[in-house]
């Protein structure tokens, strides 16, 4: 009978103890932090979805104001966070709740990319200097772009063509920068060694831009077909400003992607 009872006891005793342990949905911590706009760094508000790991999913809204939000969740587990609003990229992060013994609060940044009118998106160096035939490919560029257009259906795009990579207002400019992948801005870059011909003929500069708008035009046309009420062509005759610093390049792209409307449809 003792020995009955001693199980018994042992057996009250272990479930207490399972009940403190984290991850058992009975301690909680309090996740908070603030949503900054990674081109600004200024607050954005943007709505969170939050799946556990059983897929269950909810919602919450970061503030308008000052970008903070905050959620109670189960320690010990690991949550998939989904940002996105009529005008902030899609983006997916994941936080691991870490273990306590009691409530406590974990901090947790983070950042996302809001749509503004005049945002270049993406800009890359599609063409070889002075040329109107296309040597690199923005295949990867269309394909983001167009997870885009299906999240962010209020937002619309230009495709804007230069000649920057090949004029300048004044003083020659060389570089000899190898082909670099900004994380932080997302524009694919890949200029070539240069010099750029200063105060050219305004009728060269346009037709070397034009030529390249029909290419772009030529390898664009199917995009365009499935999303033409969102986006458009804009050729850019305007000669690109000097820079001695060839690490600045990055500001002189031939071919960029930029927002041209953006807009809450709900309102």
């Amino acid at each position: 009978m003792r020995s009955v009872a001693l199980v018994l006891v042992i057996f009250i005793i272990s479930i207490s103890l399972n009940a403190q342990l984290p991850g058992n949905g009975n301690v909680q911590v309090l996740v908070k932090g603030v949503i900054t706009d990674e081109y600004t760094g200024k607050p954005c508000e943007s709505t969170i979805t939050i799946k556990d790991k059983n897929g269950k999913k909810f919602k919450i809204k970061s503030n308008s104001i000052d970008g903070t939000y905050e959620q109670v969740l189960a320690v010990g587990e690991n949550y998939e966070f989904t940002f996105i609003n009529f005008d902030v990229l899609k983006k997916v992060e994941n936080i691991y709740v870490e273990s306590a013994e009691k409530y406590t609060e974990q901090k947790a940044d983070f950042t996302v990319r809001k749509l503004s009118p005049g945002l270049h998106l993406f800009a890359s160096d599609l063409f070889a200097s002075g040329e109107s035939v296309i040597s690199n490919s923005p295949d990867d560029i269309l394909k983001e772009l167009e997870e885009i257009l299906v999240y962010n259906r209020s937002a619309k795009f230009g495709f804007v063509v230069t000649a920057h990579d090949t004029y300048a207002s004044s003083s020659k400019i060389t570089d000899n920068t190898k082909s670099t992948k900004s994380k932080k801005s997302r524009q694919k870059q890949n200029f070539p060694s240069m010099i750029k011909k200063t105060n050219p003929d305004e009728g060269l500069v346009k037709l070397l831009v034009d030529n390249r708008l029909k290419a772009i035009e030529k390898l664009t046309e199917k995009f365009i077909q499935r999303n033409n009420h969102r986006l458009s062509y804009r050729a850019d005759y305007s000669l690109a400003e000097p820079c001695a610093d060839a690490a600045k390049l990055s500001q002189y792209p031939d071919f960029i992607i930029e927002v041209t409307e953006i807009k809450n449809a709900f309102e």
